[in-house]
């Protein structure tokens, strides 16, 4: 399966705290993803936590995924984990709609 990738900022190749943008699968509506590592309380080592069909306020769904600190976090990982959860896909990175605004 092929989908389009838009991601909201400059993003660092190594890691990075929280990661959004929007994707699409075929010719379907444009869908918000955000990945954050926990950064509160006690060091977490949990797996990850991700969930398909989240809603966000503006009613939009999406995927919303919380990892562990020690999860890498960069283009690569969020296409690699949005792949897997979405069944195998692969990515073309675009420019897309900001999903700051879609959210």
């Amino acid at each position: 399966m092929r989908g389009e990738i838009s991601f909201d900022t400059q993003l660092s190749d190594l890691d990075n705290d929280h990661i959004e943008g929007c994707y699409r699968l075929s010719d379907d509506a444009w869908t918000v993803f955000h990945l954050t590592h926990i950064t509160s309380g006690a060091l977490w080592t949990g797996p990850a936590k991700i969930r398909e069909g989240a809603i966000f306020s503006s009613g939009i769904r999406g995927i919303d995924g919380v990892f562990p600190i020690y999860t890498t976090l960069n283009k690569k990982a969020a296409m690699d984990i949005l792949s897997k959860t979405l069944g195998g896909v692969d990515w073309i990175e675009v420019s897309g709609p900001d999903s700051l605004t879609l959210k």
